[in-house]
């Protein structure tokens, strides 16, 4: 690709190429600064030349013999070392980090490979002890940059974080994003068995823009829905095409409870059901059914606004799939375009109300419908 690219410039410029001011490199008095302010170009830190194994977070070391760079981000991502012979998924992923480093070195005039196994060194040694945020919005960028040895000290820049904060893992660390991001950044922390990241004995489940809220299928829907209104002897009638198909059902069962001759009380009581029953999950989360059958009781106008509606049926699926699917996730990490983040806890004493109430202060929901592989909903952080 550099190559190519070269090609492309000496075509550019008819061969007149002007002279590359000398670089600094590892080697010539053991230093690389990189000019990323701080401390300015002649006081930056001093990068670490290479990884040890068996370092102690914060002390610098200088390897006698250099390590490989695919071994460097290997380490970076948990893998313990390079990626294994013949696997794609993880050779993608450290590749992905070499290439931002490479773009990060370039943009500041530095070039060679000691110079990206030095940055991945210090990306290895001053992964960020820090504790996330709960309870309140953050812009995950600034976060790291404000905290990261590496960026504080101007090893690396804001431009760096933001690309591979944007980046989904694959192989081992097969990972959407910026949960990619907080293995690379955060200390102990791994690719989960159940949520997306764990760290320190704590899972999280990261959402991105427009997440979606684990597996799910249309069919339990239509069922859910179907048992509802034969119950009251009402007619139930699919609507809508492809993904909307379940959402635009939902709509019409409760306009045809509303317009059926059943009394109010009846009424209430069946668009209830009918709103805690239509989701695409195999089951429901009794508990947080309840829960929003007494909520709804003192709020059934939220339930004949359909703007409104999405509202109370995001705050249901989040807990639905938090109790089957989900697995109990200890905290939940949504992150919109900007990676502005909002992380809060779900647990067994999360109430519907609560739910209800994070959904409507900090989200919007910008996805309603399901599909033959995903849930229901989309929530995207405000």
């Amino acid at each position: 690709m550099q190559w190519s690219l070269e090609d492309i410039y000496k075509k550019q410029v008819r061969g007149n190429i002007p002279p590359r001011r000398h670089l600094r490199v590892l080697g010539e008095n053991d230093q690389l600064a990189l000019p990323m302010g701080g401390e300015g170009v002649e006081g930056a830190p001093v990068l670490k030349k290479h990884l040890l194994p068996g370092y102690e977070k914060g002390d610098v070391h200088v390897a006698e013999d250099p390590i490989d760079q695919l071994q460097a981000a290997g380490m970076l991502l948990g893998l313990g070392g390079a990626p294994k012979k013949g696997n794609k998924g993880d050779m993608s992923a450290v590749r992905n980090i070499i290439q931002y480093v490479e773009e990060l070195l370039d943009r500041y005039g530095v070039e060679g490979k000691k110079e990206r196994i030095s940055i991945l060194s210090n990306l290895y040694n001053y992964k960020m002890a820090e504790k996330l945020p709960i309870g309140e919005r953050f812009n995950w960028v600034q976060f790291v940059k404000g905290h990261h040895k590496a960026a504080t000290k101007g090893i690396i820049d804001e431009e760096f974080i933001d690309q591979l904060s944007r980046l989904s893992g694959s192989g081992s660390v097969n990972v959407g994003n910026p949960e990619f991001a907080g293995i690379v950044f955060l200390t102990d922390t791994e690719k989960a068995p159940v949520g997306d990241i764990v760290r320190d004995g704590v899972t999280y489940e990261v959402k991105a823009q427009n997440a979606r809220m684990g597996d799910g299928h249309p069919s339990y829907v239509f069922q859910g829905l179907s048992k509802v209104l034969d119950k009251y002897n009402l007619p139930f009638e699919r609507t809508g095409q492809g993904s909307n198909e379940a959402w635009e059902t939902l709509l019409l069962s409760i306009q045809t409870i509303k317009d059926s001759e059943l009394d109010n009380a009846e009424k209430k009581e069946a668009i209830i059901e009918a709103v805690y029953s239509s989701t695409p999950k195999k089951e429901i989360y009794d508990k947080a059914a309840k829960e929003f059958e007494q909520w709804a009781n003192s709020n059934m106008r939220a339930l004949e606004d359909p703007e409104e509606l999405k509202k109370a049926y995001a705050a249901l699926q989040i807990l639905y799939y938090w109790a089957h699917d989900g697995k109990k996730f200890n905290y939940l990490w949504a992150a919109n375009n900007k990676l502005d983040s909002y992380i809060f806890p779900i647990d067994d004493s999360t109430s519907f109300t609560d739910m209800y109430q994070i959904v409507n202060d900090y989200f919007n929901v910008t996805r309603v419908g399901s599909d033959s592989k995903y849930g229901a909903i989309g929530i995207t952080l405000k």
